[in-house]
């Protein structure tokens, strides 16, 4: 080559940007056999074959780019979307998710992730959902110290909230930190019962997606063994120590009833559809629902699925709406965008109510929900989907100072 290696790749960069991708390839290679380990020839080269649908290629000289520089954020997101276009889909959505949680403002790979996600039309394959791990549960419970609950209990008046507070407290004295835009009534419930709170604004957007966003900043002073329990507040109820159980790995998504699927669920199929369409509801919907509303795990896996939550958030074009962190939860559990999870079927040591059949579940006449088995969830989910449900908790965990 009479030209330095330097200047033959930005002339071929310019014959490229030109449309002149017959002489832009033949300096790339050129300048490959003179560098083969050229960092910037071999991306803009495996770009180059993207665009000519030669995606093998692509990604073997895109996957030499990052190996020969891993320290390019730009190599690495090419890659990804080369990944993707040989069907490696949930490499990608690994990769990019990494990349993210440590980038969250690279808008080039926002951009990629979302065309992996959605499915763009020059992808030639779909989504694969991975295989679950199976869980492994038993029944030592960590120490107190050891554990936190967190929650998000805004909109809820004291004696909406008198079931949560309560039904745990009788069941866990560990540390507890709630967020709540509630007035003075709600922080006093709260202080009586040795329950830490935030007060924060209410949130421009919905309080299930802005939960997320505040646990993620809450959890960065919590340290990494703390065995954290994400947990809804308006419909859980407590009969049992909710960490009176150990799964195999570092955090667990619980299932809903197998008989709901996320396709056949109308609001599953909906929040799904309209927020990442039609292609993932697809590879989704014959899996079994996983409720975002309960997650447990170690405070440094947890900050891995809430970083990596927040990433996937961002990829949404439209203004956050209820459900999206339903689609969001379901996506990164079964796509293992946060290794080392265990998802675990319903009824202990969660159950998850509202599409269990009438013979499984039933309350007992002191108010206690059980299993057609006889076994006691430790912890109840979902129970206002039910009057029979509602009526025997509020009961048994009205508020001393309630009318009736």
């Amino acid at each position: 080559m009479t030209l330095g290696i330097s200047d033959a790749v930005q002339l071929a960069a310019r014959e490229q940007n030109g449309g002149r991708s017959d002489i832009a390839e033949k300096i790339y290679k050129q300048v490959l056999q003179a560098d083969p380990n050229n960092g910037d020839a071999l991306h803009l080269l495996g770009l180059m074959e993207i665009d000519n649908t030669r995606y093998q290629n692509a990604e073997s000289l895109l996957k030499r780019a990052v190996q020969h520089y891993p320290e390019v954020a730009g190599y690495q997101i090419s890659h990804c979307l080369a990944l993707a276009l040989i069907g490696r889909e949930n490499d990608a959505l690994g990769k990019l998710g990494a990349l993210l949680a440590k980038e969250p403002g690279d808008e080039r790979a926002r951009q990629v992730l979302g065309r992996v996600l959605r499915c763009g039309p020059e992808m030639t394959t779909m989504l694969r959902p991975s295989p679950p791990r199976e869980p492994v549960l038993s029944s030592p419970a960590p120490a107190p110290d050891q554990t936190l609950i967190v929650g998000m209990a805004g909109g809820y008046s004291p004696d909406q909230l008198m079931p949560f507070v309560a039904s745990l407290r009788r069941h866990y004295q560990g540390p507890v930190h709630l967020f709540t835009d509630g007035a003075d009534d709600v922080t006093e419930l709260f202080d009586q019962h040795a329950i830490a709170w935030t007060h924060v604004a209410s949130p421009p957007v919905d309080f299930a997606t802005f939960r997320w966003k505040l646990a993620a900043e809450f959890l960065d002073g919590v340290p990494d063994d703390t065995w954290v329990y994400l947990v809804d507040v308006g419909d859980v109820v407590f009969q049992g120590d909710p960490f009176a159980f150990s799964v195999d790995g570092e955090w667990a998504a619980f299932l809903e009833d197998t008989s709901m699927t996320i396709g056949a669920c109308p609001w599953n199929r909906e929040w799904m559809l309209v927020n990442f369409g039609h292609a993932m509801l697809a590879t989704l919907t014959d899996r079994t629902i996983s409720c975002c509303g309960t997650i447990a795990g170690r405070c440094a896996k947890l900050r891995e699925y809430l970083a990596q939550f927040c990433v996937l958030a961002g990829t949404v074009p439209i203004a956050p709406k209820i459900g999206l962190d339903q689609a969001i939860h379901n996506i990164l559990i079964y796509h293992g965008m946060v290794p080392g999870g265990s998802l675990i079927s319903n009824g202990w040591p969660v159950a998850t109510v509202q599409h269990m059949p009438e013979d499984s579940i039933g309350v007992t006449s002191d108010g206690t929900i059980t299993l057609a088995d006889g076994r006691i969830p430790a912890v109840v989910h979902q129970y206002n989907r039910r009057a029979n449900m509602i009526s025997a908790v509020m009961e048994r965990y009205r508020r001393p100072d309630s009318a009736g």
